[in-house]
Parts: C-alpha cells; sequence; structure tokens
C-alpha cells in the first residue's frame, strides 16, 4: 500500500469512528446477548438516530447502542452505569434499513458524535457514477465481531469487549439502491493488540476477511478535505462471486427512506 493510501487510512479512521458505534441485540426472553452489528450515529433535523441494517433485526429483542466496552480484560471495581435500549422507529427489508432513536442520556450520545446527514447532499447517484470511470475510493469501519467477547456475569451484567474494523478499496458498482467496493485485503496497516489481545498474530488474508458484524456500518468517501457518507454496509454483496466484494444502501436511498419515516 502506498503512503498516500497509508495517509488516507488514518485519516479516513479519525473522522469516522467518531460517527460509528455498536448495536449489541439482547434476546428479552432469555436475557442473553442475541448478536452484534454496527451503526452509524446521524443528525438530521433537530434529532439524533442511529441508522444499522433491518437484517440484524430479531424477535422479541432489545438494541443497546453504545453500549461500554472493556479496554482490556479486566473488570472495572465499579460497574457501568446502567444503558437504556434504544427505540426502533422504522426498518425496511428492502433497503435493508433499520432506525433507531438516540436519546441524550444513551452512552452514545455522550461518546460520540452525530454525523450531520446535510454534509451528504453533495453524495448524489449521477455524481458518484460519473467519477466511478476515474477512480473512487471506499472506506469502511466497523465492528469486528469475530474477535470480539461477551462476558455474562451473575450479576446480570453484560462485559463487552470489541475491536473495530477498518479498510479501503475501489468503489466498483453503483445503482439507484446499491453501491458495491471491493475491499480484498493486501495489508494490514495496524492492529491494536495491546487493548485488543485477541487480534495478536492477525495476517492479511490477501483477498476477503470474515468480517461479520460490520453490517450497518459506514462507507465512506473523501472530498474536500472530509469524509462523507456514501451508503450503509448491508455486508458481502450476493450478486457477485467475489466475497471481498461489500455492498452498501446508497446515501441518497437513505435520505429519501429517512423523509419518508420521520
Amino acid at each position: 500500500m502506498s503512503n498516500r493510501a497509508a495517509a488516507a487510512l488514518a485519516f479516513s479512521n479519525e473522522l469516522v469512528v467518531r460517527h460509528t458505534d455498536i448495536v449489541l441485540v439482547v434476546d428479552t426472553k432469555k436475557s442473553v446477548a442475541a448478536g452484534l452489528a454496527s451503526c452509524v450515529l446521524i443528525r438530521a433535523g433537530r434529532k439524533q438516530w442511529a441508522i444499522s441494517c433491518h437484517h440484524v433485526l430479531e424477535p422479541n429483542a432489545a438494541y443497546f447502542i453504545g453500549p461500554g466496552r472493556l479496554e482490556r480484560d479486566l473488570i472495572p471495581e465499579e460497574p457501568p452505569a446502567r444503558v437504556l435500549a434504544a427505540r426502533l422507529v422504522a426498518s425496511d427489508e428492502d433497503l435493508d434499513l433499520a432506525l433507531f432513536e438516540i436519546k441524550n442520556d444513551m452512552p452514545a450520545a455522550r461518546s460520540k458524535e452525530s454525523y450531520d446527514l446535510r454534509a451528504s447532499a453533495a453524495i448524489s447517484h449521477d455524481g458518484i457514477r460519473r467519477n466511478l470511470e476515474l477512480g473512487v475510493t471506499a472506506f469502511l469501519c466497523g465492528l469486528y465481531a469475530r474477535r470480539s467477547r461477551i462476558k455474562p456475569y451473575p450479576d446480570g451484567l453484560l462485559y463487552l469487549q470489541a475491536p473495530l474494523y477498518s479498510a479501503l478499496g475501489p468503489l466498483v458498482s453503483v445503482d439507484k439502491v446499491r453501491v458495491v467496493g471491493d475491499f480484498a485485503e493486501k495489508e494490514l496497516l495496524f492492529v491494536n493488540d495491546t487493548a485488543f489481545p485477541q487480534l495478536k498474530g492477525a495476517k492479511p488474508t490477501g483477498g476477503p476477511r470474515r468480517v461479520h458484524g460490520i453490517s450497518g456500518s459506514g462507507m465512506w468517501v473523501m472530498g474536500s478535505g472530509r469524509m462523507h457518507l456514501l451508503g450503509i454496509v448491508g455486508g458481502r454483496d450476493p450478486g457477485s462471486r467475489g466475497e471481498h466484494l461489500i455492498h452498501a444502501t446508497p446515501v441518497w436511498a437513505l435520505r429519501s427512506w429517512l423523509h419518508s419515516v420521520t
């Protein structure tokens, strides 16, 4: 990877991590963790929202946005403040989107920063399509669930240790309801195995990586010195053979859908 690409990835991480958070899915009947996903925190109008994917929703589930996460394998002496479940406002199976309400007393609102969706106004289907032949670099940042740890304790608390995964690659196709990027893994730039010992020994795959949990994260593009939301990641592109091809619901479809449900 070139120094320019490495610098771009580091720059994108610094900007998009603050808009990226985690969704902990809990089975309310069994009181156990049922899954993990990613989300993007956004501000639209006067309200804050978390956007994730419809396919991560489960029956009889509660959703916790931005639960407190362990920085190392040591349970704190003082238990963390109770995290309130987020209200599911709307979802769409065809677009694979889910909308959660974020309130000011939630951890996500205190520790993260919501992306102002108005900043994405310059990102359009026609504009991205025109630039595709010139080359558009897309960035990912989301939960690396395969290397995450959930620790249930007798006191009823769930302790979560969850590293993030980030990557960059070329955008390869775009249409009205889907964008696809090629994220074949050629090199690992940074592995935070000090905070997350389970990442020790990680090597580049040369192709795809099993990044379960990245659903609901953002796909981003850089322009005018800042990162712009391009779409909400759904996962591996089902319409192709390449497992390193990842698709997202584009931000122009997200904007239209939000307008219809809020």
